[in-house]
């Protein structure tokens, strides 16, 4: 009685519901201040723990570029050092010398002898004539080792320009590449214009009528308008990354093809308006409780300090409120202009097979598949645990820290300091056999260096024979004391042989708790990765706790929050065990893909098995009840997903990075979600209803 009463109400103001939807509408697309969306790496950075420890110390990070520069022969000689010195100066003169950093004009210190007395030179290759360059590089090789890359190249590093597009003027190969990328201007309405058009395409074939996608086209808009404008008036000047539309687009148009599906199939037995009455009764409770699961659990990511994931729980509670607004607003009133004459689908054919074959199930494949699901699920996990050098992203192999020494001269007590930061970044290397350190540049690595040079052995810094003294003496007769500090603070630079051991370095220094700053913007995004994935795992533990307690109220079932809870992850544990197999990093995209996944997931989850319920309750589910299941719910569901693997492979096609990224991650699993769906969950329901049947047989003996 409560929807044909609210039916009734919406219908008594009818053109001026709408003409206030379309005006207001027409209002958001014009007034929204950005056209651009950001796919920029660096949107991870802002709030994260370490970025926000470099900005309090008025501190801004290292960006940069590597230029890779591939040998013929795979050997520096005389012949190519001056080919070298050619392209190190064209950089320079592109930015500046002291942002460009190579073996011509890397300071080295070297122990001089002179008779019986011995002195520091602190010099340069640069000003040296090619044969004097290729003696000292072959003479002082561990000097210069971290501008050798570990397939021959030759490496420049350059800080602080944007040279992706520069042409070296030289016969030798190379590669330009940047630390982190810089952002591609991406216009939304590219995205935005090619999912209406496959909309368009595929609603019009499925339905086969224009009412689906003009109505369908018209709700996204007015659905994503409103967001963006109301997300754009609370958050303000901020760039939404393009992974938040996206996931906005989801959250609303699952509810939309689930609903229009229901109006338009219940019209073979009634007319329009029933049809609309029957709608808003058996969807409003299962679209009630998927939006409050994506408003508690995902929009839940507003309390963390991160600036994009922050904004993404902003836009999901944002984009959860005014899909259910225009739900059922915009969706009833337009309905009740139409009325749909022979409403049948290309599908209902194809589903139909579906449900007689799932009838005749084999319940051995259920068991094995379960087997096989948790096989996978231990595997990743142990994986993951066990494969810390994975989580990360492969790009620069230099890590560059800022130590606070509240001093600018070189003591004792700064060189234990420094010589306990080499320990920490040794120690697995060490206590592992693994050799994964290239290189550690600090003032204790240089004096103890020369101190090796001098006395044939390791420094001990508590040792008498150690006077510092005479080194800081030597060292700043060529201002070489004054290079080591900057502005209270001395810098620790790591070189690394492989770029996939950075995170575990970074972790070993995280746990060690000596303060330091990531000056690094590459390291920097490193530190934000394994922050949001620990942020991000522990979302969806919480959004999984919450569709169990979900179901749980909306079934009154244990049994149906357990079946919801397990097909929710099976999706997650196939993604992430593949993974795991073809040995991919983790990523911000890859998380993103799995927020959507549990969105999808959860959204078919809960309206199947909320279906399933009231067919039981009512003592229908025996009458032809899986049918019904995929008359009703499983073809949207199922249509849906198709639709959704189509746009975000769409993604893969744009060029972009984190798009084609986001696109392959979010196909697969929707791909998952999909099978899951379709063989799993329908087989699942049979069993456990058998099982239950026949637990109420013996307990009635």
């Amino acid at each position: 009685m409560f929807a044909k009463k609210y039916l009734d109400f919406l219908l008594s103001f009818r053109t001026i519901y709408l003409f206030i939807i379309v005006v207001s509408t027409l209002f958001f697309v014009v007034n929204i201040d950005s056209k651009q969306l950001s796919n920029d790496e660096r949107a991870w950075l802002i709030g994260t723990s370490q970025y926000n420890k470099l900005i309090q110390k008025g501190a801004t990070s290292q960006d940069g570029s590597k230029v890779e520069i591939f040998l013929k022969d795979g050997k520096i000689n005389t012949a190519n050092i001056n080919e070298l010195r050619t392209i190190f100066n064209f950089l320079i003169t592109k930015t500046s010398q002291e942002s460009v950093s190579s073996f011509f004009n890397h300071k080295f210190a070297t122990l001089q002898t002179d008779g019986e007395s011995s002195f520091i030179e602190l010099a340069s290759l640069e000003k040296l004539s090619d044969d004097l360059i290729f003696d000292k590089l072959h003479s002082h090789l561990n000097d210069f080792s971290q501008f050798f890359g570990s397939d021959g190249s030759i490496i420049f590093y350059v800080y602080g320009f944007n040279i992706n597009n520069l042409e070296l003027n030289t016969t030798l190969d190379y590669k330009i590449s940047q630390f982190v990328p810089y952002s591609t201007p991406f216009d939304e309405s590219i995205f935005l214009l090619g999912t209406l058009i496959v909309l368009t395409i595929l609603l019009s074939i499925f339905f086969r009528n224009l009412s689906a996608p003009l109505i369908g086209i018209s709700f996204i808009i007015a659905t994503s308008s409103a967001t963006i404008y109301i997300f754009k008036e609370i958050i303000g000047d901020y760039t939404a990354h393009i992974s938040i539309l996206i996931l906005s687009f989801v959250i609303s148009f699952l509810d939309f093809l689930y609903v229009y599906y229901r109006w338009f199939i219940l019209q073979q037995k009634r007319d329009s308006q029933n049809s609309i009455i029957r709608t808003i009764e058996r969807t409003f409770a299962p679209v009630t409780v998927t939006k409050i699961i994506n408003i508690i659990g995902i929009g839940s990511l507003i309390f963390v300090e991160t600036d994009i994931l922050k904004s993404l729980g902003a836009m999901v509670i944002i984009s959860s409120i005014t899909g259910m607004f225009y739900t059922y607003t915009y969706l009833p009133l337009v309905f009740s202009y139409l009325n749909i004459t022979n409403p049948h689908t290309k599908s209902e054919h194809m589903f139909s097979l579906f449900s007689e074959q799932i009838k005749n199930y084999n319940k051995h494949f259920l068991y094995v598949f379960i087997y096989v699901t948790a096989s996978m699920m231990i595997f990743g996990l142990y994986y993951f645990n066990n494969s810390h050098e994975n989580k990360n992203i492969d790009n620069s192999r230099v890590i560059k820290l800022a130590i606070d020494v509240n001093q600018t001269e070189i003591s004792i007590e700064l060189l234990e300091k420094l010589q306990q930061f080499s320990q920490i970044i040794n120690y697995d290397q060490q206590n592992n056999n693994i050799d994964e350190v290239e290189k550690i540049v600090s003032i204790y690595t240089e004096i103890n260096s020369l101190y090796k040079q001098e006395q044939n052995k390791e420094l001990n810094l508590s040792s008498s024979d150690f006077d510092l003294d005479r080194y800081i003496f030597m060292l700043d007769m060529f201002g070489g004391t004054e290079s080591y500090f900057d502005k209270n603070q001395t810098r620790i630079d790591i070189y690394l042989k492989e770029s996939s051991s950075k995170n575990k370095i970074l972790n070993n220094l995280e746990k060690s708790k000596m303060e330091f700053s990531i000056i690094d913007t590459d390291s920097l995004l490193q530190t934000a990765i394994n922050e949001s994935f620990m942020i991000l795992a522990s979302l969806l533990i919480f959004i999984l706790f919450i569709i169990f307690i979900a179901i749980l109220l909306l079934t009154k079932s244990y049994l149906y929050g357990l079946i919801g809870l397990f097909l929710t992850i099976v999706p997650l544990i196939w993604f992430l065990s593949i993974v795991a197999i073809l040995n991919i990093n983790l990523s911000t995209d890859m998380f993103i893909a799995m927020i959507i996944a549990v969105a999808i997931s959860s959204d078919s989850m809960i309206h199947l098995l909320h279906y399933y319920n009231k067919l039981e309750q009512e003592n229908r589910f025996a009458d032809n009840g899986i049918n019904r299941i995929f008359l009703y719910v499983e073809s949207p569901l199922i249509f849906g997903n198709i639709i959704l693997a189509v746009t975000f492979l769409m993604l893969a096609f744009f060029g972009i990075a984190s798009l084609v990224t986001i696109g392959i991650y979010s196909t697969m699993i929707v791909l998952f979600s999909l099978m899951t769906d379709i063989f799993i969950l329908p087989v699942v329901i049979l069993e456990t209803r058998a099982k239950w049947r026949e637990q109420i047989v013996i307990n009635s003996n």
